[in-house]
């Protein structure tokens, strides 16, 4: 069973800061951070919110709702997807497995190709990676790409734009570049890169959005999309 220890990254206080650059970052269990924090996004408000800012609002406030029948299926066959990819994913790396969360404190001593299912935050900023895979380089420091796993034939923008999130944020906790993320997809499991370098700029603007997005007392106007057959609120937006 995978233990889930979720790594966050924070700025070191002005105490902790002496003798260290005064732009130096800890890394430290999530366990550790200050539960009084807020307004984090989460791969899943970024993806919501893409979708339909209420979607995002109702999830970042907690709200219940009676899943219909379409919005159910259609989540059901994207867990799936995902744990099928991931089971196939651990046969291929079986000789070289991460059987819990990583620390990312020791990537390059550790030894294992493929993680799967980790959760980092960095700068309020919270990524689940569906996969990770590690490669030695002949030289230089061990290279680290996250894999996101769609059920869908053609990956879609919010599909993309969350594999950037999971770049940009993984190259904060990590301190390195990762310039791409691959996107499994599909009937075929085709693979394509979405490069954090296309879509940063568009990324920064729409984390700094939902930031004062999540910030803001009220809730959106209800706009109707084609998004809406498949969102668990759709009954509720009617």
């Amino acid at each position: 069973m995978l233990t889930m220890v979720r790594w966050s990254v924070r700025r070191l206080s002005a105490d902790e800061s002496r003798g260290h650059d005064p732009t130096d970052f800890d890394i430290i269990p999530w366990s550790a951070r200050n539960p009084l924090e807020e307004h984090v996004i989460t791969s899943e408000l970024l993806k919501a919110y893409l979708a339909c800012p209420m979607k995002c609002y109702l999830q970042s406030t907690g709200e219940k709702c009676s899943e219909n029948k379409y919005a159910a299926w259609y989540r059901a066959k994207d867990d799936s997807y995902r744990r099928a990819g991931i089971k196939r994913l651990t046969t291929i790396f079986s000789h070289a497995l991460a059987d819990r969360q990583i620390d990312p404190r020791q990537l390059k001593t550790a030894r294992w190709q493929l993680a799967y299912d980790q959760a980092f935050e960095a700068n309020e900023l919270s990524a689940s990676i569906h996969a990770l895979q590690r490669v030695l380089p002949k030289a230089g420091s061990p290279e680290v790409t996250p894999i996101r796993l769609v059920h869908s034939n053609r990956p879609s923008r919010s599909d993309r734009m969350t594999a950037a999130f999971d770049a940009y944020v993984l190259s904060k906790v990590v301190r390195q570049p990762i310039p791409h993320t691959n996107i499994i997809y599909g009937d075929s499991c085709a693979t394509t890169k979405v490069y954090l370098a296309t879509y940063l700029q568009e990324l920064t603007k729409i984390i700094n959005k939902l930031k004062a997005f999540l910030a803001a007392a009220n809730p959106p106007d209800l706009i109707l999309n084609r998004h809406c057959p498949e969102c668990e609120y759709r009954d509720r937006c009617r």
